[in-house]
C-alpha cells in the first residue's frame, strides 16, 4: 500500500468518524424535542383523564386497560411522527455527508466518475421504515406504550385496587408507565436514526460499487464500568469485519441504541488506475467527542482492533464486558474477541461438559 493510499484511508476513517460525532449530537438534540413533547402529550392526557370514571362493576377490569390503551393512541402517534421525522432528516443529510466522505477533490472525483444523487421521497421513508428486528416503528411505539400501562397499571386494576378510588390511582401508575415508555422513545430515536444513517450509507456505496470493493463494520468503542452497557460483545465481535458489496451480510444497527456503522473500503490509487503517490493531509484526527464524554482515539479504531482495545481496559471492565466465565476463557487465551458472536452477529453460546462445568464456546 503506497503512502497516498493510507493517507485516503486514513481521510475516509476521520470523515466517517466526525459524521458519527454529527450524528450524535443530531440525537441528543432530537431527543430533547421529542421528549418535551412526550410530557406535554402525557400532561394533556392527565388531564382528560381527570375527566374519566374507572370505577366499574366486578368482571369488567380489562376494560380499563383498553380504555386506557384508546386515551393514548393520538400519543402513540404523535411520537412515531416525531421519530420518523428526525430520522428521514438525519437520513437525507447522511446521504449528502456520505457523498462528501467519498469526494476527495475535484480532480480524483472528475477519474473516479462519483456517482451521487439526492434521494427522492420515497427513498427516505424506505431508509427509516425498514423493520428492526421485522418490526416497524409504529409497532414497537405500540408495544412499548401496552408493555409500559400493563407492567404499571395492570396489577393494581386487576387485583381490585382500583375499586371505588376512581382516576387517582390510574394516574399514579401511569406516572411510573411513562418512566417506562420515555425510556423506550429514547432507545428507538437513537436506533431508528442510525438505521436511517446506515441506509444512506448502504445506497452511496452501492451507487459507487465501482470505486467502492467492500465495507468494514466498526463498532463504537465505549467505555463503561457498569455490566451491560458500553460496546456489546457482538459488536465487538463485528469490528473490523469486511464485506463485499454484493455479498448478502449483517448491516448496522445490530440491535437497539446500536452505534456501529459501515466504513467503504475503496479501491487504491493504483487499481483506480491514477498515479497518485501521495495525498495531502486535508483533515486533522478527529479524537474527541465532547469533554464531558468518552474519549475515543481514531487510531486506535483504525490500526489497533477491538482486541487491543479491551486488554488497555482494567479487569473490572473486562469482567463487565464478557461477563465471568468468558472472562476466564479469554483470560486464559483459549477464545478471543472473533469468537464471541458468529458472522451473522449472533452470540456464541458457552459449552457445558456432562458434569455442567463450563468448558468452551459454542
Amino acid at each position: 500500500m503506497t503512502e497516498g493510499d493510507k493517507l485516503k484511508n486514513q481521510l475516509l476513517l476521520y470523515r466517517n468518524i466526525e459524521h458519527q460525532y454529527a450524528i450524535s449530537d443530531y440525537i441528543d438534540m432530537s431527543l430533547i424535542k421529542i421528549q418535551k413533547s412526550l410530557d406535554v402529550a402525557r400532561k394533556d392526557l392527565f388531564t382528560k383523564l381527570i375527566n374519566q370514571d374507572f370505577r366499574l362493576p366486578e368482571g369488567r377490569e380489562h376494560a380499563v386497560l383498553k380504555q386506557l390503551n384508546d386515551l393514548t393512541m393520538g400519543i402513540q402517534k404523535q411520537l412515531t411522527g416525531d421519530i420518523k421525522k428526525a430520522a428521514m432528516v438525519a437520513g437525507e443529510s447522511s446521504v449528502h455527508e456520505y457523498g462528501r466522505i467519498l469526494s476527495f477533490d475535484s480532480q480524483i472525483d472528475k477519474a473516479l466518475n462519483f456517482n451521487f444523487a439526492a434521494p427522492s421521497p420515497d427513498q427516505l421513508r424506505a431508509m427509516v421504515d425498514t423493520p428492526m428486528g421485522g418490526k416497524v416503528l409504529d409497532k414497537l411505539v405500540a408495544e412499548s406504550f401496552e408493555k409500559a400501562i400493563v407492567a404499571d397499571v395492570q396489577t393494581s386494576i386487576l387485583a381490585g385496587v382500583l375499586k371505588g378510588v376512581g382516576t387517582d390511582k390510574v394516574i399514579n401508575g401511569l406516572t411510573g408507565a411513562f418512566g417506562t415508555i420515555r425510556r423506550d422513545a429514547e432507545k428507538f430515536t437513537r436506533t431508528f436514526i442510525a438505521q436511517a444513517n446506515n441506509n444512506a450509507a448502504e445506497r452511496l456505496y452501492k451507487k459507487n460499487a465501482d470505486i467502492i470493493k467492500s465495507e468494514r463494520w466498526d463498532a463504537t468503542f465505549e467505555v463503561s464500568s457498569r455490566r451491560g452497557s458500553g460496546t456489546c460483545m457482538r459488536c465487538g465481535s463485528l469490528h473490523g469485519n469486511e464485506y463485499k458489496l454484493d455479498e448478502p451480510h449483517i448491516r448496522p444497527p445490530l440491535h437497539i441504541s446500536c452505534r456501529c456503522y459501515m466504513i467503504p473500503i475503496t479501491l487504491s490509487y493504483k487499481e483506480l488506475g491514477l498515479n497518485i503517490p501521495e495525498m495531502k493531509d486535508s483533515l486533522k484526527p478527529f479524537t474527541e467527542r465532547k469533554a464531558s464524554r468518552a474519549i475515543i482515539k481514531a487510531g486506535q479504531l483504525e490500526d489497533k482492533g477491538f482486541e487491543a482495545f479491551i486488554k488497555s481496559r482494567d479487569e473490572q471492565y473486562q469482567i463487565n464486558f464478557f461477563g465471568i466465565n468468558r472472562y476466564k476463557f479469554w483470560k486464559a487465551g483459549d477464545i478471543g474477541i472473533k469468537d464471541l458472536a458468529d458472522k451473522n452477529g449472533n452470540l456464541r453460546l458457552l459449552r457445558k461438559n456432562k458434569d455442567g462445568d463450563y468448558v468452551g464456546i459454542m
